[in-house]
């Protein structure tokens, strides 16, 4: 049961960085923007008047299968670490 804890909890942090990542580096890319007038003052062009909001939709079932398949190769590659560290007491 301990192996199947940690697995989740390995899991979780491994789509924590992996989906958490692009969100703090698109923050961080706009908070320190700042954009050059001068170069682009020859080049002006027409911008388009929508904006879009919003991210990437993230089905919920390709997630849960996604979230299980790392939990349970992250519970194979713990009992596996687990066997090999039971050999070298040995």
């Amino acid at each position: 049961m301990k192996t199947v804890v940690r697995a989740l909890i390995g899991s979780f942090f491994i789509h924590l960085v992996y989906y958490g990542f692009p969100f703090v580096n698109g923050y961080v890319k706009t908070v320190f923007y700042q954009p050059e007038f001068s170069s682009e003052s020859a080049a002006v062009s027409v911008l388009q008047n929508d904006v879009a909001f919003g991210g990437e939709w993230i089905d919920p079932f390709a997630f849960s299968l996604s979230f299980f398949s790392i939990a349970a190769l992250c519970g194979l590659l713990f009992t596996c670490l687990k066997k090999a560290s039971a050999r070298r007491e040995r």
